[in-house]
């Protein structure tokens, strides 16, 4: 969306062409090489932000695959292993979160000239707010889940682990029905219709 605005990525390059080598922010400053402007910031940043559509699904089918070897039987003597796995993929998937949201920043950062006409702070914050607060409150609520004490009686083990999964999920939804007339409301604002 913030390309179409600058007119796509061919005339966003021409206009990053002349500018000086691009810095990244904070600590990355020290550890990581500046962009060069123009074709291979925009390229940069465009893959930066568009890999969290590649992974998102990728993720996804592991995290599917993961719960079905669970599920079986003959796997049971690999569940402590598995159970591990299962945690990599949330892991994955908010470093890519921040990957995309760092790419997002800095595109802002470089072209904020082009854009302050667009008020793109308050745009910028309303993705922010529904990709990448309502993400990490699944941590947030699994963490919190996870030193609640459920009843385990033996003879209930598989019931009382439904009704935790139940009770995380129906948390995070929830706190998201709380949420969305807040970013819907802030998506009115940095969206009107006038533009």
């Amino acid at each position: 969306l913030v390309l179409s605005f600058l007119g796509g990525p061919l005339k966003l390059t021409n206009l990053l062409q002349e500018q000086p080598m691009v810095e990244h922010m904070g600590i990355l400053k020290r550890v990581l090489p500046p962009y060069r402007p123009g074709a291979n910031f925009v390229s940069k940043v465009v893959v930066g932000i568009l890999q969290y559509a590649v992974v998102t699904p990728l993720l996804f089918v592991m995290t599917a695959c993961l719960r079905g070897s669970l599920q079986d039987p003959d796997l049971a003597r690999f569940h402590r292993g598995l159970l591990r796995l299962k945690a990599v993929p949330p892991i994955i998937k908010g470093i890519s979160c921040v990957c995309a949201m760092y790419h997002l920043a800095l595109l802002r950062r470089e072209t904020r000239q082009y854009l302050d006409k667009l008020k793109p702070v308050l745009k910028f914050v309303g993705i922010y707010c529904v990709i990448f607060l309502t993400f990490f409150q699944g941590f947030v609520v699994d963490a919190v889940g996870s030193f609640v004490c459920y009843p385990h009686p033996k003879a209930h083990a598989h019931q009382s682990e439904l009704s935790r999964q139940q009770f995380l999920a129906s948390m995070k939804s929830l706190l998201l029905c709380i949420e969305m007339p807040l970013f819907a409301e802030i998506h009115g604002c940095a969206y009107p219709t006038v533009e």
